[in-house]
């Protein structure tokens, strides 16, 4: 585990690839790009000045999925739950909240269930939202 990255560690009861295939959908539903610095290949998204950027790791091995995810600062990694009050922490708590559930579902009924027939609802207003959908009918915003 490296410090600052917040890690989280799931058993699936599920074909591996099935949990691969829900979490590339959650890479590529953000607009995360694979990247390769010091010899560490993990994920990116965001940008340097408005909200900064957002990183995203994760491995399966065997029945067991483990995702990293962090913020990067000024001074280093930031675990996400260490940045309770930042905005860009919270919305990414969110959107790996949804990817959370998702796996849940994975594991509750051994399929991939489409969020609500591929509606995923606004936090803010709770209302539906259809924006931004992948090819499997998932919205991870």
């Amino acid at each position: 585990m490296n410090k600052g990255r917040s890690t989280y560690t799931f058993q699936i009861n599920c074909d591996p690839s099935v949990a691969n295939d829900l979490v590339q959908a959650y890479i590529q539903g953000n607009k995360f790009t694979l990247q390769n610095k010091d010899g560490e290949q993990f994920y990116r998204a965001g940008d340097a000045m408005l909200e900064g950027y957002r990183y995203f790791n994760y491995s399966i091995n065997g029945q067991t999925l483990t995702i990293q995810a962090w913020l990067k600062g000024a001074f280093g990694d930031m675990s996400i739950e260490q940045n309770s009050l930042n905005m860009p922490a919270m919305n990414y708590r969110n959107s790996l909240g949804k990817l959370f559930q998702e796996i849940e579902k994975l594991n509750n009924r051994g399929t991939n269930m489409n969020n609500n027939n591929g509606m995923n609802f606004d936090p803010n207003t709770g209302q539906p939202i259809n924006q931004n959908m992948n090819n499997n009918g998932m919205n991870f915003d």
